[in-house]
């Protein structure tokens, strides 16, 4: 990239994406961010959005007359990405948010086996980060109740399939917890870890669970669900259109 502005602003987007996703920068390889979740807090939620705006504004101050076209290329997906982003988080998706098929909960289950757990210290920083579950689920909870307060709801159905999935999850012997195929680090004891990982299931992923199921069983399914309202599906595409046509013309790179 010629452009150092742009190869910064860039650079840093990339930061920014793997520090507020942790889990999948973990599964990248990228081990900056193994002891953490992300924030799912409302407040969280509105820095988000402002820091990708700030970006989305960074980009677009840089002038595309001086780039060359990899570089138009680059300036012009940022801020749409960027963008984008900052759209749909202002959607409040989180506020209605749960799914049997792409919660938490159920991605968790097919992500353990997978996480590059490598070193005695990527163990570590796997314990650490599964101890702080109940944080986690707990704001995404909170986001849920707020939800509720605000009359936005889930589909009762989805709901209700969901707290069958974690019931039938804490079924499950604790022995037989897909927690427990977290592979094992080089250089560590297999039954050291099989009994580490066993503590974290039982002090605190079982929990966790027990009281993310106990919120949506109690305060989610039975509010008055409603059907999506399809202005909320065409939020996000009417404000980026909106966007588009301001800040960039007929310009077909970004449309």
């Amino acid at each position: 990239m010629s452009n150092e502005q742009l190869a910064a602003l860039a650079d840093e987007y990339h930061d920014w994406t793997l520090r507020t996703q942790p889990i999948v920068a973990t599964l990248r390889g990228i081990h900056d961010h193994d002891t953490e979740w992300g924030e799912y807090s409302r407040a969280a939620e509105d820095r988000k959005i402002g820091e990708l705006r700030t970006m989305v504004d960074r980009a677009i101050a840089i002038d595309p007359k001086g780039l060359d076209p990899s570089d138009q290329i680059t300036r012009d997906v940022l801020i749409f990405e960027a963008g984008m982003a900052a759209d749909v988080s202002e959607t409040r998706l989180a506020e209605f948010s749960v799914s049997h098929t792409s919660g938490l909960q159920a991605q968790l289950p097919v992500a353990i086996p997978q996480l590059p757990i490598e070193t005695v210290e990527h163990g570590d920083d796997f314990i650490e980060r599964f101890s702080k579950i109940q944080a986690a689920l707990g704001e995404i909870s909170q986001r849920l109740v707020e939800g509720v307060a605000g009359g936005r709801t889930p589909m009762a159905s989805t709901v209700e399939k969901t707290v069958a999935q974690i019931d039938g999850m804490l079924a499950t012997p604790v022995d037989q917890d897909p927690f427990l195929l977290a592979r094992c680090p080089a250089g560590l004891d297999q039954g050291e870890w099989r009994a580490r990982l066993l503590e974290v299931v039982r002090d605190h992923v079982r929990p966790a669970l027990q009281s993310y199921r106990d919120v949506l069983a109690d305060q989610v399914v039975h509010v008055h669900a409603r059907a999506l309202d399809v202005t909320d599906s065409e939020l996000v595409v009417a404000r980026r259109s909106r966007r588009l046509r301001r800040r960039h013309g007929a310009n077909p790179a970004v449309q």
